[in-house]
């Protein structure tokens, strides 16, 4: 005959269950049960406390340590065609300075001035030397004066930059009514400052096509293009705008039109109207 399982009272209340010798079958907790989720949430809260507790800790020793820190020294990465001279003379930090007394973003923004200076960037070092890391604006042009002179680049922003000495720079000139040199500033001839824009857009190649530009008076822009072969260079007028556009339908018609006719020599191409190449060959 089978032997059937007994109940009786449990003193953790309800029926203890019995098997079938008998012996008491051990109750069973889930974790997921209300006491062991209470439990759960102290030990939960107990930690963050501790954890909170202890970040607290950490931000006042390092408090404490960077209060008491002195700058080591100062170092600028990232500089080619800056002048340091200059930019420590814009920096105000100073070796033996502490470092509680140092406002980074008026570090930053002093060394923005200068104008070769697109983005900086501010680190401490843990042996008290202050980095400065620097991304520099690139030029896309150099202007000449009438004597034929540098005066100064010209970015894609028409930001005007000072001559470098640490670096050169392989760019197409600019010459002809071009605006002086003003330390810093913004050049407000529309034309040019979209030719600028437009140099830094083009693909490369394209852009070693032109050795040179003359600006009008009327504002209107004269390219001059690089030599080929046994042909002297090609005049080649742009006009006032969209010279992204004509810059790049002229490298198209140099790869198609003049470099596989070593003996056809152009004068002038005129890629002032839109969708037109006017073009004129030596005789």
């Amino acid at each position: 005959m089978a032997k059937l399982a007994h109940k009786k009272q449990s003193p953790f209340g309800g029926n203890q269950r019995l098997d079938e010798n008998g012996e008491t079958i051990a109750p069973r907790f889930k974790r997921g049960g209300k006491k062991w989720r209470g439990l759960n949430i102290q030990w939960s809260q107990r930690n963050l406390l501790m954890f909170a507790g202890g970040l607290l800790a950490l931000a006042a020793v390092y408090g404490i340590f960077h209060q008491s820190r002195t700058c080591t020294g100062v170092e600028f990465i990232g500089t080619k065609a800056s002048d340091l001279t200059q930019l420590r003379n814009l920096t105000p930090v100073k070796e033996g300075l502490a470092y509680a007394d140092i406002n980074e973003q008026a570090v930053a923004d002093s060394i923005r001035k200068y104008p070769w200076i697109k983005n900086v960037s501010i680190n401490e070092r843990w042996n008290g030397v202050f980095t400065i890391t620097i991304e520099e604006r690139v030029p896309v042009s150099v202007i000449l004066n009438n004597q034929g002179y540098p005066l100064y680049y010209l970015d894609r922003t028409g930001r005007q930059l000072p001559l470098s000495k640490n670096q050169t720079f392989d760019l197409p000139i600019v010459t002809g009514n071009v605006p002086r040199y003003k330390a810093g500033s913004w050049i407000a001839e529309s034309s040019l400052r979209e030719l600028g824009w437009a140099l830094s857009q083009i693909d490369p190649q394209q852009q070693a096509l032109a050795s040179s530009f003359y600006i009008r008076n009327s504002g209107s822009i004269v390219m001059q293009s690089v030599a080929y072969g046994k042909s002297k260079p090609i005049t080649v007028r742009l006009g006032l705008t969209d010279f992204k556009d004509r810059l790049q339908t002229f490298g198209a018609f140099w790869q198609q039109a003049v470099l596989p006719r070593p003996d056809k020599q152009f004068k002038l191409i005129d890629l002032r109207f839109d969708g037109q190449i006017v073009t004129r060959e030596n005789v």
